[in-house]
């Protein structure tokens, strides 16, 4: 069995390796071609970004531009077209016509381009635009607001892209993102005196970033990009690009793709989809083109091929283990046979034989397994009526007697009450001692509602009060909700008078407060007493004496800590019973863990049963 379960674990691990170097050669084949189609988008936009450069370079080198320009420069500041004078704009139609020329030489594409002088005269040649001074205004307005301009304007660079760049074709007005369609490619270079190096202004060419689908050679039919170096989509050939990108980058860095190399990589969107990225760089600004296409489009063949492999496979091996299991089911009949009766065993309900037997065949093991059955089964009734009677022996002997010497000190007490006072407190004492002696008659009922434990605390406090001169004050803070949660007889006036004769003795002010608090699963039983403080090792030592079952019998009841604590780990287990708190000037707290709600007998007391007492 586990010989085949090896040999079908190997073959299905061969069929998966196989198709996973069948799914990488695809890929690679695949990105192979892209890049050969990006390689030729590639050096298409180049050419088209090269043209802008030269454009940009002639016009910021011609000597007759600039010493128009550096005319311009020595009269008053240009802020509207009312400071231009008939000279100025004699002059602008002079450059601009210079310009005008070069464009329609070099350039065979949509755009504007813009010259700022340091007077703040404007120069423009713009594709498709009717007022030219207003455009041009408020595409320098606009550009003047952007930081990266003004530090551009302020530093020592000299040139700039800057993509995209988002604004109104037909008023020059920024505008929000909004695709391809408004989505410009700017290069900004600073214009400088042939001679003397001043500065003369800047010159900004915008290049429409639809003008690329004329040099795409994917154009439409595959999902590629042109991405800045912040990752920004510059163009896209298809909008299922931009989705499928930004899905991307939010769960990848495209930092990783390297910037001198074309490569391709698999990368996986945050939805689990993966998509097969291919890359090459652009010589401008550490620019990439970027190819996107679903990875499951690449490998559809193979998965399919691989799909149906599986499904055969499966088949036929189910068709084996069926084959399999039949002959199992006939060969293993008499063995079947010997399982069955071990499901369906009872204890007391299979006769004992005499004598062992030899096991010689298959019928005699069936026999000899009965006998032995059997034989567990007596010593395991017997082992649990055993412990049920120890358990109920245990209980009784905890329900321990009254103190005589507390009964004998109390009648005593009531006597010389009544010959001092006239008898007149005489009846409230009879009534707490009754309480007292009514808990302890009724020995039948191992639990009560916790209100009613709290009436014996109080009958006890007054007793002693009574006796020692009112030298202790009962605080109870338990919300009503827990006065019918049912505790064991004694579970709080042992821990009560412990604190009274040990943690308040000779004090005259003592204060037993006594609270409920539920924490999760966990009802905590709180008794405080502001006597005086036990050190750590005082608290192990007492926390030792009662997990080791040494039980005081100087208590009124003759229930101490330890038969309290061992009382709660029977019932409910190793995870309740009893801790104690202590620290400087805040005296001493014992608290009670029980399970909240109560278990009832026959629930599962187990759990936590290897922990210690760590509610």
């Amino acid at each position: 069995m586990i010989s085949s379960l090896a040999i079908c674990i190997v073959a299905f691990s061969v069929i998966q390796l196989t198709f996973q170097n069948s799914e990488k050669l695809l890929i690679e084949k695949t990105t192979t071609l892209i890049s050969a189609n990006l390689s030729k988008d590639k050096a298409s936009i180049s050419n088209m970004l090269y043209d802008v450069q030269k454009i940009s370079a002639i016009t910021s080198t011609n000597k007759s531009i600039t010493q128009m320009l550096a005319a311009g420069a020595k009269g008053k500041p240009k802020s509207s077209f009312l400071d231009y004078s008939i000279e100025d704009l004699n002059r602008i139609t002079q450059l601009e016509s210079i310009i005008t020329n070069y464009r329609n030489t070099l350039f065979d594409y949509q755009m504007h381009m813009v010259i700022l002088g340091n007077d703040g005269s404007l120069y423009s040649v713009l594709d498709g635009v009717g007022n030219r001074y207003q455009f041009s205004s408020a595409f320098i307005d606009s550009l003047r607001r952007q930081p990266w301009f003004t530090d551009f304007l302020s530093s020592d660079q000299k040139a700039l892209w800057r993509a995209p760049y988002f604004y109104d074709d037909s008023t020059g007005a920024l505008i929000a993102k909004s695709g391809n369609s408004n989505s410009h490619i700017l290069f900004c270079r600073k214009i400088y005196d042939y001679y003397s190096q001043q500065e003369l202004g800047v010159a900004v060419v915008s290049l429409l970033s639809d003008n690329l689908r004329q040099n795409w050679v994917g154009n439409e039919a595959t999902s590629t990009g042109l991405v800045n170096s912040d990752g920004n989509i510059i163009y896209s050939s298809r909008s299922d690009f931009d989705t499928a990108y930004y899905h991307l980058t939010s769960s990848w860095n495209i930092g990783s793709l390297s910037a001198n190399r074309s490569e391709y990589t698999v990368v996986h969107s945050e939805s689990g989809e993966s998509y097969v990225l291919t890359s090459t760089p652009l010589p401008f600004d550490n620019w990439l083109l970027l190819n996107l296409i679903p990875r499951s489009s690449v490998t559809q063949e193979i998965e399919l091929m691989r799909n149906n492999t599986y499904t055969i496979s499966v088949l036929v091996l189910l068709a084996a283990v069926v084959i399999c299991a039949l002959m199992l089911i006939y060969v293993m009949r008499p063995y079947n046979r010997i399982l069955k009766k071990m499901t369906l065993m009872q204890i007391g309900n299979v006769p004992v034989g005499q004598q062992a037997e030899k096991v010689i065949s298959i019928p005699d093991a069936e026999r000899k397994f009965d006998q032995m059955t059997v034989r567990i089964e007596e010593m395991t009734a017997a082992a649990l009526e055993k412990q049920a009677l120890e358990e109920k022996m245990r209980y009784e002997t905890l329900r321990a007697q009254l103190d005589p010497h507390f009964l004998f000190n109390t009648l005593n007490t009531i006597k010389w009450s009544a010959m001092a006072s006239n008898a007149g407190n005489i009846a409230d004492m009879i009534a707490c001692l009754g309480g007292v002696l009514e808990n302890a008659i009724h020995r039948g009922e191992e639990e009560i509602p916790l209100s009613k434990e709290l009436e014996l605390v109080k009958s006890y406090i007054q007793i002693k009060n009574w006796t020692l001169k009112h030298r202790y004050e009962l605080k109870i803070e338990v919300p009503e909700q827990f006065y019918q949660y049912p505790v064991f007889k004694y579970c709080l006036q042992p821990i009560v008078e412990n604190a009274v004769i040990h943690g308040m003795e000779g004090m005259q002010n003592g204060v037993i407060t006594i609270r409920a608090r539920q924490e999760m699963d966990c009802l905590f039983l709180n008794v405080h007493n502001n006597g005086t403080e036990m050190t750590p090792e005082q608290i192990k030592s007492v926390l030792e004496h009662v997990r080791s079952s040494i039980d005081s019998r100087k208590t009124l009841t003759g229930v101490g800590l330890s038969s309290i604590d061992g009382m709660v780990k029977l019932r409910y287990g190793k995870k309740y019973g009893i801790s104690m708190v202590s620290a400087p000037g805040q005296g001493t707290t014992v608290s009670i863990c029980l399970p909240y709600p109560v278990m009832r007998k026959g629930e599962d007391t187990d759990e936590g049963a290897s922990e210690g007492s760590d509610c």
